[in-house]
Formats: C-alpha cells, sequence, structure tokens
C-alpha cells in the first residue's frame, strides 16, 4: 500500500512511465484502486473469519461477503464497471457496500442480491454488440 499512495507513490510514477501517461492522474487513480483495501484491517477487526477463525461455513461466508464489499466499493471510487457508471448508481454501490459490513444474515444476501443485478446490468449493457454496427451491409 505504501507504493501506491501518495506522497511517495513510487509504482505509481514507475507505471506513468511505462505506460507514457501523467504521473499525478497515474498515481491517482491507483490510490482510487487502492483505497477499498484500506477497509480490510476494519473488517479483520470486526470479523475474526477473515483470519480463518470460526466454522467452515462462516469463514467461506464472509471472504465471499468481503470480496463483493471490495468489488463494489472499487466501482463505487472509480465510476468504472466494464464501462463508465451512472453517479447515482456509484452512490448506490458505495452505500450497499458499506451496508454489507452490518453483521445481518437476511441483510446481507438482500445486498448481495443488489450488487449483483447491478453488476450484472452494467456487464451485459456493455458486453452486447450494438446490431446496427456489425450489421453485414
Amino acid at each position: 500500500m505504501s507504493m501506491v499512495t501518495p506522497p511517495v507513490a513510487i509504482t505509481s510514477y514507475a507505471a506513468a512511465a511505462i505506460a507514457d501517461s501523467p504521473p499525478g492522474i497515474t498515481s491517482y487513480k491507483a490510490f482510487q484502486l487502492l483505497l477499498p483495501t484500506f477497509f480490510t484491517p476494519c473488517v479483520m477487526l470486526s470479523y475474526p473469519e477473515i483470519l480463518l477463525q470460526g466454522n467452515a461455513l462462516s469463514i467461506v461466508w464472509r471472504i465471499f461477503l468481503t470480496i463483493f464489499t471490495l468489488t463494489g466499493l472499487a466501482c463505487a471510487l472509480t465510476g468504472w464497471w466494464n464501462g463508465p457508471i451512472n453517479p447515482f448508481i456509484r452512490i448506490a454501490l458505495f452505500l450497499i457496500s458499506i451496508s454489507t459490513l452490518v453483521p445481518n444474515y437476511l441483510f446481507n444476501i438482500f445486498t448481495i442480491m443488489v450488487l449483483s443485478v447491478i453488476f450484472v446490468f452494467y456487464f451485459r449493457r456493455t458486453a452486447t454488440p450494438n446490431v446496427a454496427e456489425h450489421s453485414p451491409d
């Protein structure tokens, strides 16, 4: 984490040199992608299942939920999931992703369903080819 976050950001500046892009913008984008990982220590303190303590079902459930949370936060902060995301959906993604930290299984299942619908909708929307562009004329 320390190699990406400003003011040092050595790897961001190296990536900017390789990609021939502005170092400040590259560092900012890298920081946006890294920001959700700062929630991981908070989750570890709240839920020991992330540290593989507890029964197998609760460990798998919490790891699955944390992956969904981090994916939702990354999409909300960067505004990108296989294409640009509407600002209202970004806000909804952020709030829903944060709400997965509530220790209620039914509420967590509901949030996973909502996140899944958003992810599938945005994936299908950008993955579906435009018929007019691919016509055999």
